[in-house]
């Protein structure tokens, strides 16, 4: 019975926060500021300017950290 409450809620908080997403009007002007950043962030590696971001660096796990270890003799 709590799992269902639960959902009904859940799904009532959902329906109500796209109806207001729906009716928000943004002015034209963060439209186009928007539509800037994006055609700057979709041209990052074209644009030498901009610094670029090496595929192999930013998937390259960290360094391996030195560990302690110790030996207990019986």
């Amino acid at each position: 019975m709590q799992v269902w409450v639960a959902s009904v809620v859940l799904l009532f908080v959902g329906i109500q926060f796209v109806q207001w997403l729906m009716s928000l009007t943004l002015p034209w002007p963060l439209y186009a500021v928007a539509g800037v950043l994006l055609a700057i962030a979709s041209n990052r590696r074209s644009i030498p300017a901009l610094p670029t971001v090496d595929k192999q660096e930013a998937i390259a796990p960290p360094s391996p950290q030195p560990s302690i270890s110790f030996r207990i003799n019986p």
